[in-house]
């Protein structure tokens, strides 16, 4: 190499840098061939297995990420309860979807989907209503063990893998996992089908929502502390309820407002004293907007404060 030249390196970019390699050079791929013609292997075979057995692991459980449940039944009958840890930190857009369709009474909603191919030990398939919204791919989400729950690229199909499934990891979008519940995934597994996958005894989600790790929640308002015991309104009560509490929010801004003002007077009379004056004529206009009469009470304060003074 001359000088202010560069130097001619003939190894691939790729084993330079440690990475695997989707493409070989003439003479590696003769030699893989001839490789083949000896042993009746090929050496890329042989790679892809390595790769197949290089499994990953899921993220840590995080107590903060979002939940819900699944209620599982066979022939009509409830087997289990799954709870489902989401990786909204992860797939934030899929897992957001995914939510939606978990809760009571929205379109395409998970509850009543059934199991339409069951095989045992790999994954129980359920079938959902289509919708327009992107599946997000994060790659390093795999199927690496029982109780991943991932929902297909083309958006017709949510899955619960019921072993390692890494064959799912092209087709499918690992968003979350069971944390509680695994007995149901072993009595699915034992769940008869017939030639085409199809289980004997009909399975179906009886119910889905939101939930919190524990699984003793079956609604965001029920995981609210203090709102367990509240019961469920119509819309007229919900009317007059919100009116109530608008009504009592403004008594007791009011009040508020009156006691503050009630300290300022003394101020305020000090003030005027001074040849500061009274509060503008703007600042009164706009209290009075909002609380007609409250700057009304509050002058005449100061004026009977003067008076009282001057006796």
């Amino acid at each position: 190499m001359g000088k202010g030249g560069t130097r001619f390196v003939s190894e691939a970019i790729a084993q330079r840098t440690g990475r695997r390699r989707s493409t070989y050079t003439n003479k590696e791929l003769q030699k893989d061939m001839e490789k083949f013609l000896e042993t009746g292997e090929h050496p890329e075979m042989g790679r892809e297995a390595d790769d197949y057995r290089q499994v990953g692991s899921l993220p840590e459980v995080d107590p903060r990420r979002p939940c819900v449940f699944l209620d599982v039944g066979r022939a009509g009958e409830k087997i289990g309860r799954l709870v489902i840890e989401l990786f909204v930190d992860i797939v934030a857009v899929s897992v957001g979807h995914f939510q939606n369709i978990c809760g009571e009474g929205v379109q395409g909603s998970l509850k009543g989907s059934r199991c339409h191919k069951l095989q045992p030990h790999f994954a129980a398939y359920f079938r959902k209503t289509r919708e327009n919204w992107p599946v997000g791919r994060e790659t390093k989400l795999q199927h690496v063990d029982s109780g991943c729950i991932s929902i297909a690229v083309t958006n017709d199909e949510m899955v619960l893998s019921l072993g390692v499934a890494r064959a799912l990891d092209n087709t499918h979008q690992v968003i979350g996992r069971v944390v509680l519940g695994h007995e149901v995934l072993s009595t699915l597994n034992d769940v008869p089908t017939n030639q085409n996958d199809v289980p004997v005894q009909p399975i179906a989600i009886l119910d889905c929502g939101p939930t919190n790790m524990s699984g003793t929640h079956d609604s965001f308002a029920a995981s609210t502390p203090g709102s367990s015991s509240r019961q469920p309104q119509s819309a007229e009560e919900a009317i007059q309820q919100l009116r109530e509490d608008t009504s009592q929010a403004r008594d007791e801004l009011r009040e508020a407002l009156e006691v503050g003002l009630s300290a300022s007077r003394k101020r305020q009379a000090e003030s005027e004293a001074a040849g500061r004056g009274r509060p503008s004529v703007r600042q009164r206009a706009m209290l009075d907007s909002v609380f007609p009469g409250l700057s009304d009470t509050s002058s005449s304060g100061t004026s009977d404060g003067d008076d009282q003074g001057e006796g």
